[in-house]
């Protein structure tokens, strides 16, 4: 099979879809079984992906994923006869230089790094017609995201353990010169096997910068990138991101996994963005044993010099605390939150601030259990307009960069 040639799996599979009750149903049926209305019949699309065989070893069988960057496929590694992961650049930056520069710098830094708890990258390359790829191990499992989202809260002992493994994965890429910049639930992997053991993978170096002392123009244009519910106070604020910046953010999933709900969230970006400058997060419930209440309390100091020195020291903390004869066996009751506006607030933000607002749910499931005082609440939005300002110059010079380039 060649690069240009047609495959069996090249299309996805039509389908019937129902107008009246929004569900899709398969090719053959001509009538809605739920509530007998006409079926719409769906053509199936073509990927022209799925089928090539990348540099003579490499052919592409099935679509994973999409990501910021690009879309995941399966493929088979023909070489050494084994399955693996291929990350493709979007179609529509192919011919964006910076975006072709970020994803060789992505690739080239992946590539660095070996550690357990980091996905492995084989290898990179670029075909003749300009697809740029990366080659990643195959792996099967759920994200944090996923997997606290179907089986409710961790236990305080499960959660721990997760901790440990992610401080091993930012020590190691901390020691390269590489910071993640948006760590998050959704690219922390637990994987199936084996099974009961939360063996985690930590994906998505995409967005990692080197401290190297990179200074060309893909730098410069970057703005600032990251998720929210999970990004650094200096970050926001424009300040190059540090080892620090990752603490923090774990910090932040750390507080979710223990207390239920993120540190700070609210019915925008902007207001969450806003929270993470101005406001002090919830004590962690008296469940949590305190050594640990005291080190989330730490990795969310508004300073980065205040927060812990490093990724090691985390982890000896919460090992300790894992390896003590304290009841951890308790998970935390989950914050009532609402599925569209968690799913809006976990979008990656380049450029500035994701303003988008979901479909209003009630108002206690978006705001935080404890409301501002009145003068904390104003401060708040005067943040929170402060930051949209900066986005919009962020965005214009962004373009203007882009334009340059």
């Amino acid at each position: 099979m060649t690069d240009s040639g047609e495959h069996p799996l090249a299309a996805e599979r039509a389908e019937s879809y129902c107008a009246a009750c929004g569900r899709s149903f398969a090719d053959t049926l001509d009538v809605c079984p739920e509530d007998g209305a006409r079926l719409v019949r769906l053509a199936a699309r073509v990927d022209p992906m799925i089928g090539r065989v990348l540099d003579e070893r490499f052919e592409v069988r099935a679509r994973l994923g999409r990501g910021g960057m690009g879309t995941v496929y399966r493929a088979w590694q023909r070489s050494v006869d084994r399955e693996v992961a291929i990350k493709v650049i979007d179609a529509r930056l192919a011919d964006d230089r910076v975006a072709a520069k970020r994803f060789l710098r992505e690739a080239r830094l992946a590539s660095r790094l070996s550690q357990p708890s980091i996905v492995n990258v084989h290898d990179f390359g670029q075909t003749p017609d300009g697809v740029l790829y990366l080659v990643m191990e195959m792996l099967r499992g759920r994200t944090l995201a996923q997997l606290t989202e179907a089986d409710g809260p961790l236990s305080v002992r499960r959660a721990l353990a997760i901790g440990v493994q992610l401080c091993d994965a930012l020590e190691a890429a901390h020691a390269q010169g590489i910071i993640h910049r948006d760590l998050k639930p959704q690219n922390i992997l637990v994987l199936d096997d084996p099974p009961g053991r939360d063996l985690v993978k930590v994906l998505d170096f995409g967005l990692a910068k080197s401290l190297a002392g990179d200074t060309t123009a893909v730098t410069q244009s970057d703005g600032f990138v990251g998720t929210p519910l999970y990004l650094a106070p200096e970050v926001i604020q424009g300040q190059p991101a540090q080892p620090a910046s990752d603490l923090y953010s774990l910090g932040c999933i750390l507080h979710e996994q223990l207390g239920g709900a993120p540190p700070f969230w609210g019915s925008t970006a902007n207001m969450v963005l806003a929270r993470h400058l101005s406001e002090t997060a919830s004590a962690l419930p008296p469940l949590v044993p305190a050594p640990v209440r005291d080190l989330v309390a730490a990795l969310l100091a508004k300073d980065p010099a205040e927060r812990p020195a490093s990724a090691a020291e985390v982890r000896a903390t919460l090992l300790a605390v894992v390896q003590s004869r304290e009841a951890l066996d308790h998970a935390p009751a989950r914050a009532p939150r609402h599925a569209a506006l968690a799913e809006t607030l976990a979008t990656p933000t380049r450029t500035g601030v994701d303003t988008r607002v979901p479909a209003t749910p009630a108002r206690a499931e978006v705001e935080p259990s404890t409301p501002a005082a009145p003068r904390g609440a104003a401060r708040t939005w005067r943040i929170a307009a402060a930051v949209a300002v900066v986005a919009v110059g962020a965005s214009l010079a962004v373009w203007l960069a882009s334009r340059e380039d």
